[in-house]
């Protein structure tokens, strides 16, 4: 009787142990899933982050074609007004010119 009572103790011993360790595995498991739950929280906000730093990028990136757009118009219209010029400065010259001349005679 004894030895029966030794060997039922033992196995409550046991299932103890087993209970447990399930528990603990169950602890491990609930703190995974929270674990695993964050990193995808994160990942979906890293997503979003990525993407409006691409959508910034395209900004910044337009932004300057059109910089670049408006300083070659800039230059093309400094150019024409500097040719512009030249001209009146000529035409200013020749003018004066005739009018040495003509008051010379």
């Amino acid at each position: 009787m004894q030895e029966q009572y030794d060997k039922f103790r033992e196995y409550v011993e046991e299932l103890e142990k087993c209970r447990k360790e399930l528990e603990n595995l169950k602890f491990e498991n609930n703190s995974i899933h929270e674990k695993l739950y964050r990193l995808e929280m994160e990942k979906t906000s890293l997503k979003e982050k990525v993407e409006k730093l691409t959508e910034y990028i395209q900004n910044i990136e337009q932004v300057s074609r059109s910089k670049d757009e408006m300083i070659l118009s800039l230059s093309r219209d400094i150019n024409s007004y500097r040719k512009l010029l030249m001209t009146l400065v000529i035409l200013l010259f020749l003018l004066l010119m005739v009018i040495v001349y003509l008051s010379m005679r």
